[in-house]
């Protein structure tokens, strides 16, 4: 059986609501009203749009789902907000043709991005700083470790030359 009152994961929007202080967003979230009308935003997108409906000719098609992107293909005929319900998390990039864009956080926990008129390909790429800055430090810190052991072993070797031990003392070193 399926549920044929659920959103669906990503849709179209051209109203949103500008609040920034997430109390007030969860007040109006108790609210009665039509989730799918209004998108609330933390930031403003500074667009004002001039068609409020969404078109039966605009839509949005899933191509491709991995668990660190997704891509999509919106197609439009004026701009609009694209509202997908994957949590908003730093790290996420959003591209519109290959080209960053912002992404807004909207209803308090999920992602928004502004579309342009046209047929677009969207993507959502999971690239954390995080991930980034951990690599880096286990890399170097590997090279030092290995710089280190090169060093006291090329030192020892040095200690034993200079100081002509015998093999029994040798081996101790």
């Amino acid at each position: 059986m399926k549920n044929t009152s659920c959103f669906p994961r990503a849709w179209l929007s051209r109203n949103y609501e500008l609040i920034n202080d997430e109390k007030v967003l969860a007040e109006k979230l108790k609210e009665t009203f039509d989730l799918k009308k209004t998108i609330y935003l933390e930031n403003n997108p500074k667009i004002i749009f001039e068609s409020q409906a969404i078109g039966q000719d605009e839509q949005v098609i899933w191509n491709n789902r991995k668990s660190n992107s997704y891509e999509l293909e919106v197609q439009l005929k004026n701009p609009a907000l694209l509202f997908v319900s994957d949590s908003y998390y730093p790290g996420w990039k959003a591209f519109v043709d290959s080209q960053e864009t912002m992404i807004y956080r909207a209803d308090l926990a999920f992602r928004a991005i502004i579309v342009p008129q046209g047929k677009h390909k969207v993507e959502f790429v999971y690239d954390p700083l995080s991930f980034k800055v951990g690599l880096f430090t286990s890399l170097a810190t590997f090279l030092i470790i290995i710089i280190f052991l090169l060093t006291k072993r090329y030192t020892l070797n040095a200690i034993r030359r200079t100081l002509k031990l015998p093999l029994f003392l040798k081996q101790k070193l």
